[in-house]
């Protein structure tokens, strides 16, 4: 929690198609990201592939600003399903 304070991580995904139960899904899920490896945007991680990088920053006292590029590919035909997503958290 050093202001300045950095940090980067790569991380591997992988689910095959029927990983995830799309008709489980509840509200929680139907707004992350990973709802757009379905053309409906209804579900989870299902059908992807590919390499995630993250970078966070402390910014301020007790807010971490968070970058991460999804570099994501569905598994059953190669279509292109990255995205990047920015967030900052604050912790009180």
């Amino acid at each position: 929690m050093v202001i300045g304070s950095n940090g980067f991580h790569v991380q591997y995904k992988k689910a095959d198609p029927n990983f995830d139960l799309q008709p489980l899904a509840g509200p929680a899920e139907w707004i992350a990201p990973y709802n757009w490896t379905y053309r409906a945007h209804g579900g989870a991680a299902n059908d992807i592939q590919g390499v995630k990088y993250g970078f966070e920053a402390t910014v301020a006292k007790r807010t971490i600003f968070s970058l991460q590029y999804d570099d994501l590919e569905r598994i059953s035909n190669g279509e292109d399903q990255s995205f990047v997503c920015a967030q900052v958290f604050y912790l009180f």
